[in-house]
């Protein structure tokens, strides 16, 4: 598993094959990952653009991000 948080003003990078990814509370930043064989996390992010790659992507509290996404199911969007 690969975790990104805290990160601010920064662009992200996983170049390498994962099985799943978690970020939480990124803020003001370009994130690309890589082939993803599992699920990617997204909470608690603003201002960003994610370019993903994935089975699943499931995102939580996520404001005024954009995404660029290939997955293989529908994405999820949750409430808490």
């Amino acid at each position: 598993m690969f975790d990104i948080a805290d990160c601010e003003n920064s662009t992200l990078v996983v170049a390498d094959h994962s099985e799943q990814v978690q970020m939480d509370q990124v803020k003001n930043c370009r994130v690309f990952v890589a082939a993803c064989a599992s699920s990617i996390f997204i909470r608690d992010c603003e201002n960003c653009t994610f370019y993903t790659s994935c089975r699943q992507l499931r995102l939580r509290d996520v404001t005024n991000c954009t995404f660029y996404i290939y997955s293989m199911a529908e994405v999820h969007i949750e409430f808490s």
